[in-house]
C-alpha cells in the first residue's frame, strides 16, 4: 500500500471568483470528498491535521466520521478561529510533540508544507508518528 497520497486541486476548485464563503466550502468539500474515496475513517481513527488553519477539513471530518482530530498550526490566530470553529474537535495545537511513534492514522497536510523552512525535514518529522498502515494526504 502506499502511503502517501498527493492530490490536485483542478482550477475550478481554486477559483477566487467568488464569495470566499463559497469557494472555502467547494473546497472544503472536495478535500473530504477525495479524503473519503481514499481512506476508511470511523470514530476510532486518530488524524493529524498539519497546518489546520481555522480547521475547515477537520471540522467536515469529524461532523461525517466522527473521528478524533489534533489540528496543527503555527498561527496563534488560525488556532484561535479553528479552537471556535470546531467546538467539539480533540485538541488543536500550535505544536504536536511528535513523541508517540506510529499513533496516527491519517496526516493530512493541505495548502501547508510549502510555508514551511525545510520541507523534507517536517515530513520526516510528520511521518514518524504514521502508523505502519496510515496514510499521509
Amino acid at each position: 500500500m502506499n502511503r502517501y497520497l498527493c492530490f490536485k486541486y483542478e482550477p475550478k476548485y481554486l477559483s477566487s471568483n467568488e464569495d470566499d464563503n463559497e469557494k472555502f466550502q467547494r473546497e472544503t468539500d472536495y478535500s473530504v470528498s477525495v479524503i473519503k474515496q481514499k481512506v476508511d475513517l470511523s470514530e476510532e481513527s486518530l488524524v493529524l491535521d498539519f497546518g489546520c488553519g481555522m480547521g475547515r477539513v477537520s471540522r467536515e471530518l469529524i461532523n461525517k466520521f466522527n473521528c478524533k482530530v489534533i489540528g496543527v498550526d503555527i498561527s496563534p490566530s488560525m488556532l484561535t478561529f479553528a479552537k471556535l470553529y470546531t467546538a467539539n474537535i480533540s485538541k488543536f495545537t500550535g505544536t504536536h510533540d511528535y513523541s508517540t511513534p506510529e499513533s496516527i492514522d491519517v496526516i493530512l497536510s493541505i495548502f501547508a508544507l510549502q510555508h514551511a523552512e525545510d520541507p523534507k525535514k517536517e515530513i520526516d518529522t510528520i511521518v514518524s508518528v504514521l502508523k505502519p498502515k496510515g496514510i499521509f494526504i
